[in-house]
């Protein structure tokens, strides 16, 4: 929100950003996973603001526009404009946070240039194909000129967007919306769902990014909707969003075995890394209750002291199926299990 722009610098401003990567580095250490949305500022420095003027609502705005960083007619980025330096001025000094997390081996997921199409941010006031060549020119200085590594991208549209502004698949790992429904409303947003899985041909991992009150598990496995994770907005704008779910249903989410929370990762201690995974030839898994020969894992499991117990197998959209691989048909399931009071999920291929 504050590290970058004209008063980045300034000790409120990097207080602010400090401290924010101080708590990524102890939710990594506590097992979690941070996530970063990058509010960017006026990369001119000129305003204090990422709103244009229509979404600023009388407060200031900025009305730098990206596209003068191309040259005349195109795509292509002339790397003399002063837009096109000032752009890449502020993707370095962000690479350089994340190098930062890299250093101490901390990972996270990054979601730049969020809500694509929506007209309020200037990263989001031109066509679709500058938009990506944007989105690209952000992922390309960070990953292969400063070497950030470390980062599960998001590409993050509005649901009109979500084909015609894509930046390439090879660009993100998540494709995630947006979505604010009323007070109380626990629906799945199942409609969403499922144009974003049909647009990626089930080839991305599907989030709901934002949202005020979250979906139900019920509903998410009822309606075959169910999201990877789901961010409620803090309390802005007067909004209360975290307020805005039932008791019951926070409560019953956080308890329910199909929801990993953080008490039920390991601890990134806990595993050993593979940076060069083979999945093709894997020993079949004996804690799986009455082993099938013909089920392989297809992930590196955590390297964990003690016996694992199989408390379900469910197939790829949640639905239980018991607790034996014995009968199912070809394909790919989840094998959910407890150990050392922890509840881990692994993926696991039926020959």
């Amino acid at each position: 929100m504050f590290a970058s722009g004209p008063k980045a610098n300034e000790s409120w401003n990097k207080e602010y950003t400090d401290k924010a990567i101080s708590i990524a580095k102890g939710l990594w250490k506590a097992g979690g996973i941070p996530a970063f949305t990058w509010h960017w500022k006026d990369p001119l420095d000129k305003k204090d603001a990422f709103y244009i003027q229509s979404a600023a609502n009388g407060g200031e705005y900025t009305d730098f526009d990206f596209s003068t960083g191309f040259k005349p007619g195109t795509t292509e980025w002339n790397t003399e404009s002063a837009a096109y330096k000032g752009i890449v001025a502020d993707i370095d000094h962000i690479a350089d946070y994340f190098l930062e997390l890299q250093k101490d081996g901390v990972a996270g997921i990054f979601r730049p240039l969020h809500e694509a199409g929506g007209k309020w941010f200037w990263w989001s006031i031109n066509s679709g194909e500058q938009f990506a060549a944007l989105y690209r020119l952000v992922y390309d200085r960070m990953v292969k000129v400063k070497g950030v590594k470390n980062m599960i991208w998001v590409y993050n549209p509005e649901g009109s967007t979500v084909t015609s502004w894509d930046p390439g698949s090879e660009y993100y790992d998540v494709l995630s919306i947006d979505i604010y429904n009323s007070a109380n409303d626990h629906s799945s947003n199942a409609s969403a769902f499922d144009k974003f899985k049909n647009a990626s041909k089930s080839t991305k991992i599907l989030a709901l990014s934002e949202n005020g009150p979250i979906p139900d598990v019920n509903n998410m496995h009822t309606d075959e909707a169910v999201w990877s994770w789901w961010m409620p907005w803090y309390s802005t704008w007067s909004g209360t969003w975290p307020g805005q779910t039932k008791d019951g249903v926070w409560k019953s989410n956080m308890n329910d075995d199909r929801i990993i929370t953080l008490e039920d990762m390991p601890g990134w201690n806990k595993y050993t890394a593979n940076t060069n995974p083979d999945t093709s030839v894997t020993k079949p898994d004996t804690s799986i209750t009455k082993p099938d020969t013909s089920t392989i894992s297809i992930a590196t499991k955590p390297r964990m002291a003690g016996t694992a117990t199989t408390i379900g197998i469910f197939d790829m959209n949640g639905h239980y199926l018991g607790v034996t691989t014995q009968g199912l048909p070809q394909g790919r399931y989840v094998v959910r299990k407890k150990i050392q009071g922890h509840t881990m999920n692994m993926v696991y291929f039926k020959k």
